[in-house]
């Protein structure tokens, strides 16, 4: 931004509001200076009669504003720039030191939380969880919650090596199921709680649909996505401190929302589909299922009035169906690889009974 200092001015005759704070933010452009002066007793940012002072003009209106050459250059200053320079060069150092690749997409990634904070997380969502639907928690002996601890177990008795990490190999799993009329939902926590609201159920339709839907959450696990959102939280907090001081708040939050966040997003959710394909596959459900169940997901999202425009899939926090239907058929040779490794086409019926 460029201010033009007025030199030329004195403190006389600018049609300045006295008893108004003036603020450089927001200001879109700026306008040269006028041949004019402020108002006797308008109020000025130095203490000093002869302080130096720029004057500078909206574009598009007809007032005035004073602002100490100090406080205008302070972002512009090699101060300023060098320690921006200094933590931006910290925290790269930091991000590289933390790379990690995420199970079978391999996407590169920085983690920088630690488990105790997943933990801690965990816990708290699931006391938040418990204690707004205590009334709607179905007994562990009735048979839905039966259905899906049997599912669980199967999809996390033995898994392959490469889908699941050391942080899962001590969790003590845990299912909750909530009788609610609320939107489709099901998810689990780093904790191993696992929770699927009743009303998702008519969409699973079988027991693929919904080893479908917990390989999915279970694989945001499994990736530690959670971690890997926490991770992004300082950065997120440095960059919204210098839009404050540069007074552009609102504009860095939205373009950093969409330039990060929300693809972040799409990615984690295309990661446990492609990760959750290949977990269920190896728990010997047929992986051709995924894609129809997905489908079906996003009609009833529809029917709730939830689903996404397909053609603003960049302001959305999931794929599109179509996306996310594409995929996983491009992955299901994969899949039914990982399928037959397990001895799915001669022992599934024999896997089977044994949940």
């Amino acid at each position: 931004m460029k201010i033009q200092r007025c030199s030329h001015i004195s403190s006389a005759a600018l049609p300045l509001r006295t008893n108004s704070r003036f603020v450089l933010a927001g200001s879109p452009r700026l306008a040269a200076c006028p041949q004019a002066t402020a108002p006797s007793g308008a109020r000025t940012f130095h203490r000093s009669a002869q302080a130096r002072q720029s004057v500078y003009r909206r574009f598009g209106e007809n007032r005035y504003y004073t602002l100490n050459e100090r406080r205008i250059a302070f972002l512009y200053s090699r101060d300023v720039l060098k320690w921006a320079a200094y933590i931006g060069g910290f925290v790269g150092i930091i991000a590289v030191a933390n790379l990690d690749r995420a199970p079978v997409t391999q996407r590169l990634r920085v983690i920088l939380a630690p488990s105790w904070l997943d933990m801690y997380l965990a816990r708290s969502a699931e006391r938040s969880t418990i204690k707004s639907y205590r009334n709607y928690i179905l007994p562990d002996g009735h048979p839905t919650v039966r259905k899906v601890k049997e599912i669980v177990k199967r999809l996390t008795k033995n898994p392959p090596r490469d889908l699941w990490p050391d942080h899962m190999r001590n969790i003590d799993w845990k299912v909750t199921v909530i009788n609610s009329k609320d939107p489709p939902n099901a998810f689990v926590l780093a904790n191993g709680h696992v929770f699927v609201f009743t009303s998702i159920l008519p969409i699973a339709r079988n027991d693929a649909g919904l080893a479908t839907v917990l390989s999915h959450e279970i694989s945001h696990v499994v990736a530690r996505h959670i971690a890997e959102k926490t991770s992004r939280v300082p950065v997120s907090l440095f960059i919204s401190l210098l839009a404050i001081s540069a007074g552009i708040p609102n504009s860095i939050t939205n373009l950093q929302n969409l330039l990060f966040e929300l693809p972040s997003s799409r990615a984690q959710e295309a990661e446990a589909d492609a990760i959750g394909l290949m977990l269920m596959s190896s728990a010997c459900y047929n992986p051709a299922d995924a894609p129809q169940f997905w489908s079906r997901m996003e009609q009833a999202m529809r029917q709730y009035g939830l689903a996404g425009s397909p053609r603003f899939d960049f302001l959305q926090t999931h794929p599109s169906d179509e996306k996310r239907r594409k995929a996983l058929i491009d992955l299901q040779s994969q899949a039914l690889d990982r399928y037959h490794m397990a001895g799915c086409d001669q022992y599934g019926s024999f896997v089977s009974s044994m949940f």
